[in-house]
Protein backbone atom coordinates (compact mmCIF):
# COMPACT_ATOMS: atom_id res chain seq x y z
CA UNK A 1 0.00 0.00 0.00
CA UNK A 2 1.76 3.14 -1.05
CA UNK A 3 0.37 6.67 0.35
CA UNK A 4 0.25 9.53 -1.54
CA UNK A 5 -0.36 13.37 -0.98
CA UNK A 6 -3.89 14.43 -2.80
CA UNK A 7 -3.67 16.68 -5.45
CA UNK A 8 -6.17 17.69 -8.37
CA UNK A 9 -4.23 15.12 -10.64
CA UNK A 10 -5.35 12.33 -8.37
CA UNK A 11 -9.39 13.42 -7.75
CA UNK A 12 -11.02 11.26 -10.13
CA UNK A 13 -9.76 8.18 -8.23
CA UNK A 14 -11.35 9.94 -4.68
CA UNK A 15 -14.28 10.68 -6.77
CA UNK A 16 -14.34 6.54 -7.43
CA UNK A 17 -13.76 6.18 -3.81
CA UNK A 18 -16.82 8.49 -2.99
CA UNK A 19 -19.33 6.84 -5.04
CA UNK A 20 -19.08 3.63 -3.91
CA UNK A 21 -22.10 2.28 -1.69
CA UNK A 22 -20.48 2.04 1.55
CA UNK A 23 -18.79 5.51 1.66
CA UNK A 24 -22.08 7.05 0.67
CA UNK A 25 -23.51 5.84 3.39
CA UNK A 26 -20.93 6.56 6.38
CA UNK A 27 -20.23 9.92 5.11
CA UNK A 28 -24.29 10.44 5.89
CA UNK A 29 -25.45 10.78 2.30
CA UNK A 30 -28.08 9.39 0.21
CA UNK A 31 -26.85 9.44 -3.11
CA UNK A 32 -23.16 9.88 -4.86
CA UNK A 33 -21.53 13.25 -4.61
CA UNK A 34 -21.97 15.34 -7.80
CA UNK A 35 -18.42 15.20 -9.44
CA UNK A 36 -18.20 18.97 -10.16
CA UNK A 37 -19.47 20.11 -6.62
CA UNK A 38 -16.91 17.48 -5.22
CA UNK A 39 -13.95 18.84 -7.08
CA UNK A 40 -14.65 21.96 -6.21
CA UNK A 41 -14.71 20.93 -2.26
CA UNK A 42 -11.22 19.00 -3.03
CA UNK A 43 -9.92 21.66 -4.38
CA UNK A 44 -10.34 23.42 -1.30
CA UNK A 45 -9.30 20.34 1.00
CA UNK A 46 -6.32 19.64 -0.53
CA UNK A 47 -4.98 23.64 -0.40
CA UNK A 48 -6.10 23.68 3.25
CA UNK A 49 -2.95 24.75 5.54
CA UNK A 50 -5.13 23.01 9.28
CA UNK A 51 -5.81 19.36 6.94
CA UNK A 52 -3.18 16.79 5.50
CA UNK A 53 -5.31 14.76 3.04
CA UNK A 54 -3.93 11.37 1.63
CA UNK A 55 -5.27 9.10 -1.25
CA UNK A 56 -3.65 5.05 -0.77
CA UNK A 57 -2.95 2.62 -3.82
CA UNK A 58 -2.23 -0.77 -4.16
CA UNK A 59 1.23 -1.70 -4.66
CA UNK A 60 2.55 -3.82 -8.11
CA UNK A 61 0.80 -3.03 -11.61
CA UNK A 62 -2.53 -2.02 -11.31
CA UNK A 63 -1.63 0.82 -8.52
CA UNK A 64 -6.03 1.05 -7.99
CA UNK A 65 -7.57 2.84 -5.52
CA UNK A 66 -7.39 1.31 -1.64
CA UNK A 67 -8.91 4.65 0.10
CA UNK A 68 -8.35 8.07 1.84
CA UNK A 69 -7.37 10.04 4.98
CA UNK A 70 -7.88 13.26 6.26
CA UNK A 71 -5.99 14.75 9.45
CA UNK A 72 -7.19 18.14 10.62
CA UNK A 73 -5.61 20.41 13.50
CA UNK A 74 -8.51 20.96 15.68
CA UNK A 75 -6.98 23.70 17.71
CA UNK A 76 -4.18 26.55 18.23
CA UNK A 77 -1.55 24.73 19.67
CA UNK A 78 -1.93 22.20 16.85
CA UNK A 79 -1.53 19.04 19.65
CA UNK A 80 -4.64 17.15 18.70
CA UNK A 81 -5.47 16.20 15.11
CA UNK A 82 -8.56 14.47 14.01
CA UNK A 83 -8.83 11.92 11.38
CA UNK A 84 -11.31 10.54 9.29
CA UNK A 85 -11.17 8.15 6.33
CA UNK A 86 -12.67 5.53 3.91
CA UNK A 87 -11.79 2.58 2.02
CA UNK A 88 -13.06 1.00 -0.98
CA UNK A 89 -15.77 -1.28 -1.08
CA UNK A 90 -14.12 -4.12 -2.93
CA UNK A 91 -11.72 -3.80 -0.16
CA UNK A 92 -13.74 -4.12 3.31
CA UNK A 93 -12.55 -6.47 5.38
CA UNK A 94 -8.99 -6.53 4.08
CA UNK A 95 -6.90 -4.67 6.53
CA UNK A 96 -6.34 -1.93 4.98
CA UNK A 97 -8.05 0.67 7.33
CA UNK A 98 -6.05 -0.77 10.07
CA UNK A 99 -2.96 0.00 8.20
CA UNK A 100 -4.53 3.34 6.93
CA UNK A 101 -4.77 4.71 10.70
CA UNK A 102 -1.35 3.21 11.26
CA UNK A 103 0.06 5.13 8.78
CA UNK A 104 -1.13 8.17 10.55
CA UNK A 105 -0.04 7.43 13.55
CA UNK A 106 3.29 6.28 12.48
CA UNK A 107 3.29 9.76 10.33
CA UNK A 108 2.41 11.72 13.60
CA UNK A 109 4.93 10.34 15.67
CA UNK A 110 7.74 11.12 13.14
CA UNK A 111 6.65 13.65 11.53
CA UNK A 112 4.30 15.52 13.75
CA UNK A 113 6.47 16.45 16.98
CA UNK A 114 3.50 18.89 18.50
CA UNK A 115 0.70 16.28 18.00
CA UNK A 116 0.01 14.00 21.24
CA UNK A 117 -3.52 13.22 20.62
CA UNK A 118 -4.83 11.45 17.70
CA UNK A 119 -8.98 11.49 17.93
CA UNK A 120 -11.75 9.76 15.55
CA UNK A 121 -14.93 9.56 15.35
CA UNK A 122 -17.00 6.29 14.76
CA UNK A 123 -20.16 5.29 14.41
CA UNK A 124 -21.06 2.61 17.14
CA UNK A 125 -22.54 0.59 14.38
CA UNK A 126 -19.72 0.25 12.55
CA UNK A 127 -18.05 -2.66 13.32
CA UNK A 128 -15.22 -2.73 11.05
CA UNK A 129 -14.39 0.58 12.14
CA UNK A 130 -14.74 0.44 15.74
CA UNK A 131 -12.07 -2.71 15.22
CA UNK A 132 -9.81 -0.73 13.31
CA UNK A 133 -9.27 1.55 16.02
CA UNK A 134 -9.22 -0.78 18.65
CA UNK A 135 -6.71 -2.61 16.93
CA UNK A 136 -4.77 0.41 16.90
CA UNK A 137 -4.32 1.32 20.14
CA UNK A 138 -6.73 4.12 20.52
CA UNK A 139 -9.61 4.26 23.51
CA UNK A 140 -12.71 4.74 23.45
CA UNK A 141 -13.55 7.99 25.36
CA UNK A 142 -17.10 9.14 27.00
CA UNK A 143 -18.08 12.00 24.09
CA UNK A 144 -20.56 10.94 21.81
CA UNK A 145 -22.02 12.80 19.24
CA UNK A 146 -25.05 11.78 17.08
CA UNK A 147 -26.07 12.64 13.24
CA UNK A 148 -28.72 11.97 11.40
CA UNK A 149 -27.91 10.00 8.02
CA UNK A 150 -29.51 12.03 4.87
CA UNK A 151 -30.02 8.26 3.05
CA UNK A 152 -31.94 6.48 6.04
CA UNK A 153 -33.25 9.69 8.07
CA UNK A 154 -31.77 7.22 11.07
CA UNK A 155 -29.96 9.13 14.04
CA UNK A 156 -26.32 7.81 14.47
CA UNK A 157 -24.09 7.53 17.20
CA UNK A 158 -20.46 8.66 16.84
CA UNK A 159 -18.11 7.94 19.86
CA UNK A 160 -14.82 9.24 20.33
CA UNK A 161 -11.79 7.51 20.21
CA UNK A 162 -8.03 8.61 20.78
CA UNK A 163 -4.71 7.47 20.81
CA UNK A 164 -1.98 9.20 23.19
CA UNK A 165 1.36 9.94 21.40
CA UNK A 166 3.83 9.80 24.28
CA UNK A 167 6.89 12.00 23.08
Amino acid sequence: MKPVKATLDNFDDYFELRCDENNIFWTGHEKAPDYEKLKDWYIQNIQRSDRLFFLFYEDGIQKRIIGYLYTDFVNEKRDTIEVGYGVHLRLNGKGYGTKIISFIKDFAIEKMPSVSIIKGWVASNNSGSVRVFIKNGFLKTNKTKSIILKKTGDSVLFEEYIFVIEH
